[in-house]
């Protein structure tokens, strides 16, 4: 499917819009203020002695009444998450983009004090290589709790293994904060640079099937990615073949390491024999982790599996930035 076709009728285009339907609750709810109290050190002893705090206020969620952020006494935010996602869709409409088949998935986290607003786009699929096929996706954050204005970023969806790819910079069509007005105008003309920029990243995937690595080099971006200690610093003694890769797993400091154990599994059992000894199976085995291996490690935890691969997405974007292997492909 060429990516250069589209949709322009106007009628058409926010039919296809209409019919991603409403926003969910989930990002419709109102939130309210509410006085803030503490419990001054010096009364800790004599029970349950508050105080009200004049300069903070308690941004609450409007239906379920849990605490959102602890805001300023003059915070007057009455807009929603879908109030900060809506003006994305009239960038979508007003774009150049072919929308034929425009997906939206939306969700949220931290009590919904953050959501996230995915757009795939099929009619922009590209393939990468023997019958690969990657969909742009545009996601759309927002956020309650000051973790980040409202932030629109490019990527891209793998249809083989519906892995979510990160683009090796953040690609933000806009960013606002709640107390400002979007320049739709500009972010449209961000919108399209997004296409651009996944044009630009899917060559180099493309390229990354005929760029070859070794074992040992593949398993060097797996330890950076893990942060496991041990693994990093005795990559010389793999190299130097003073220690093997199976020798390395089953030292404790590694074996424990989870993250590390799920990447060379996935790698040595499905990517590399798929794909073949090359970046794009490391590549894949990086955002397969980001996508398919963040759960959240607590029952108790406000975490959703949307917002840990939110931050595995910027785990494997800083591998694929600081990474010899992938900055050596680069060059």
């Amino acid at each position: 499917m060429s990516v250069l076709s589209f949709t322009s009728n106007t009628a058409k285009r926010k039919k296809i819009i209409e019919d991603l339907g409403p926003m969910p609750s989930s990002v419709t709810f109102p939130t309210y203020t509410t006085d803030l109290y503490y419990q001054p050190e010096s009364s800790w002893q004599f029970g349950d002695k508050y105080t009200k705090y004049d300069k903070r206020r308690v941004l609450m969620h409007g239906e379920e009444h849990v605490p959102l952020a602890v805001v300023s006494k003059t915070y007057n935010n009455t807009k929603t998450h879908a109030d900060q996602f809506h003006p994305l869709e009239e960038m979508i409409l007003a774009s150049d983009l072919n929308i034929e088949g425009l997906e939206r998935t939306i969700e949220t986290s931290h009590n919904g004090g953050r959501a996230y607003a995915r757009y795939r786009f099929p009619s922009h699929t590209i393939d990468i290589g023997n019958d690969d096929p990657v969909s742009l996706e545009v996601l759309g954050r927002n956020s309650f709790d000051f973790s980040w204005p409202s932030v629109f970023e490019g990527g891209g969806w793998r249809m083989v293994c519906t892995n979510l790819l990160v683009f090796g910079t953040v690609v933000a069509i806009a960013k606002r904060r709640h107390t400002k007005n979007l320049d739709i105008e500009g972010a449209i003309k961000e919108l399209g640079n997004c296409l651009d920029h996944f044009l630009v990243e899917t060559e180099k995937w493309k390229e990354w099937r005929e760029f070859g690595v070794t074992t040992n080099e593949a398993f060097g971006v797996f330890a950076e990615l893990s942060r496991n200690q041990y693994a990093q610093d005795h990559l010389k003694d793999l190299n130097s073949n003073q220690l093997s890769i199976l020798q390395i797993l089953n030292e404790s400091a590694v074996s424990k390491n989870k993250t590390l154990t799920y990447l060379w599994e996935k790698y040595t059992r499905t990517y590399r024999p798929a794909i073949g000894n090359n970046l794009w199976a490391v590549f894949n085995t990086l955002t397969d982790w980001s996508t398919h291996n963040q759960e959240p490690k607590r029952e108790k935890t406000h975490q959703t599996v949307a917002s840990m691969q939110v931050a595995a997405s910027d785990r494997v974007r800083k591998v694929l930035n600081m990474n010899e292997t992938f900055r050596r492909a680069a060059a």
